[in-house]
């Protein structure tokens, strides 16, 4: 219940009246929209991916609220994910950003130009000289 609790602005955010049924290891079962219930089978691969980023991160806000560490890391998000829906996630990242670490890694450095951030780019290695 804590995590759902969190869940909730977040789904709304990014889904509208929506409500995620969680099983007893917190992992998202199902959408509830209204009345109709859609298995995690049933949606859209990007809607499957948007759940399973707003999960953790609610997760991580419960933590983040009880004093813990909480970063999340997001390796290519979005691979999915359409370019509404992309921009109501930023919305989410950046709140969530104000209450725990978010770490985005991608190569679509274009695609996310609009989400806020500290930015890090790789060098390549420099042997030290001997």
């Amino acid at each position: 219940e804590p995590v759902a609790r969190r869940l909730v602005p977040y789904l709304g955010r990014v889904l509208g009246e929506a409500e995620m049924e969680l099983d007893a290891a917190l992992l998202p079962v199902a959408l509830r929209r209204g009345v109709v219930r859609e298995s995690l089978a049933q949606l859209s691969e990007g809607t499957q991916e948007q759940l399973a980023i707003l999960t953790r991160l609610a997760y991580a806000r419960l933590l983040a609220e009880t004093g813990e560490a909480a970063p999340v890391i997001l390796d290519d998000p979005f691979a999915y994910s359409d370019e509404a829906r992309i921009a109501r996630m930023f919305e989410v990242l950046t709140e969530a950003a104000a209450v725990h670490q978010v770490i985005v890694l991608t190569c679509r450095e274009a695609l996310f130009q609009p989400l806020a951030g500290e930015r890090l780019h790789l060098s390549p290695w420099q042997p030290p000289s001997l």
